[in-house]
């Protein structure tokens, strides 16, 4: 009788051995999986803000960015703005603005990450051309 209550208590120590490491197995599993989606996420981001300064920098670059934008394939919206979707899946958008005065332009530019809707990050660029006044 002896023996048949050691062999019970044995198959319930194995019982809940095997119990701890599947629970410790999916445990693990969720961590890998959010460490990976997390990865993905940032791997992601990081191209879109690289392509959004390779566009502020050849808007620094040029006399008129959105007809190169436009021939570059990003889309015109209804309000004036431009959108492009990376090889990634984020979306970004151009907003571009003009303030003149009597010595020169100030030619504004906006790009906004859109990441499932989500605004990852905004880049103001600006740049002044100076118009040539003439003294008296």
């Amino acid at each position: 009788m002896q023996r048949r209550s050691k062999s019970g208590a044995i198959l319930l120590e194995l019982i809940i051995v095997i119990l701890f490491f599947a629970l410790s197995a999916a445990t693990i599993l969720q961590v890998y999986a959010a460490a990976y989606d997390k990865s993905r996420t940032t791997s992601r981001r990081d191209i879109a803000l690289e392509a959004a300064q390779d566009w502020a920098e050849q808007f620094i670059g040029q006399t008129q960015p959105h007809q190169l934008m436009t021939e570059a394939g990003w889309q015109q919206n209804e309000d004036g703005s431009l959108e492009m979707v990376t090889g990634e899946g984020v979306v970004l958008r151009a907003d571009f603005d003009e303030v003149t005065s009597d010595a020169g332009t100030l030619h504004q530019m906006t790009i906004t990450a859109l990441d499932k809707g989500e605004q990852v990050f905004e880049l103001p660029v600006a740049v002044y051309s100076a118009e040539e006044v003439e003294r008296q």
